[in-house]
This record gives structure tokens, sequence and C-alpha cells, in this order.
């Protein structure tokens, strides 16, 4: 970023938010957190947060982890572990899936467990992050309920040539501001 001109950070929730600058002709969602945005409600508000930065026929590109092969669990289930060495300390990574409620629009609950040891003690740390399944058709019933956007496209694993269905990492979803 050292010597780009006018190039600003702004650190906001992503479930609603106002930045001072206006009138963008393309704004991306590059972080892969969109599916945690779990209810309805947030969805929408983010759109028309960035509805109010971009200019009409704008576009908005949402950068979405693709979800398939993660299994749908009745019990909390072990997926992986590791052992990180983070400066002098330690650190034992556990990634779990976690059931959910069938009517929940997620996907899966993931939990993050890590216990950092220390030389003269261990610290035990959890996050749980629901996701939300976001599929192409998802997207588009999304963006069209928003009232601000329509989706253009929807492009697998950063390439403007590998059908949708053969994605295995990541997908691309084109919004255009109407």
């Amino acid at each position: 970023a050292a010597g780009l001109k006018g190039l600003r950070f702004y650190r906001r929730r992503i479930e609603q938010f106002q930045l001072p600058e206006k009138s963008f002709d393309a704004a991306f969602f590059m972080s892969e957190t969109f599916p945690i945005m779990t209810r309805n409600r947030d969805i929408i508000t983010h759109l028309e947060s960035v509805a109010a930065l971009v200019k009409r026929g704008g576009l908005y590109c949402v950068d979405i982890d693709y979800q398939g092969g993660v299994k749908l669990v009745n019990t909390r289930t072990l997926w992986r572990e590791r052992m990180v060495q983070a400066g002098d300390a330690q650190v034992e990574v556990r990634e779990y899936h976690r059931p959910i409620e069938w009517h929940e629009a997620l996907h899966s609950i993931y939990e993050l467990e890590c216990t950092i040891h220390f030389d003269d003690r261990s610290v035990l740390t959890r996050d749980l992050i629901p996701v939300r399944y976001i599929t192409p058709p998802l997207m588009d019933l999304t963006a069209r309920a928003s009232r601000k956007f329509e989706m253009l496209a929807a492009y697998a694993d950063l390439s403007l040539t590998r059908p949708i269905a053969q994605c295995y990492g990541r997908w691309l979803a084109v919004l255009r501001r109407i």
C-alpha cells in the first residue's frame, strides 16, 4: 500500500456500515467471510450498505468459499488437528464440525479450538463460527431480494472458463447495482 496516494483502510461491521466516500464504480468483498452472515436481515443490510457506495450500474464482486464436501454431523466431530509453533509458544490446533438444526439457513458450524502452551502456563481458546450455505442460485435470490443488485455471473475458482459445477475452492459472485 506504500506509495498509493489516497488509499484508505476502514474497519467496520460487515452487516451494516457507512464510509465517507461515495460513488464507487466497483467494490470487492475478498475476505471469504460473507457466509458468516447467517441472518437474512444481515445480508440484506450488508447489500444496502454496499449499494449506498456503488454507482448504479457498478459492480460488486463477492468471493465465497466453496462449501461442498463438508459433512453434516449429528454430534461434535473432530475434523483435523495439527501443532503450530508461534514464537516461543507451541499451539495445538483442533478444528471441529458441530451439528446444526435442519431448519437453520446454515451449512455448518465450524469450531476452532487452540491450546497455547507457554513455558509457565497453557491457555485454551475456542471460537464458534456458523457458516451459511451460499450457492449461486441463493446469491441470485438474495441480490434480487435486496432490490439493490442483480446477479450477472458466477465464476468458479477465479477462472472465467471453468464451469461452476467443477468448483472446488471458491467462487466469485458478480452483482450489478440496479
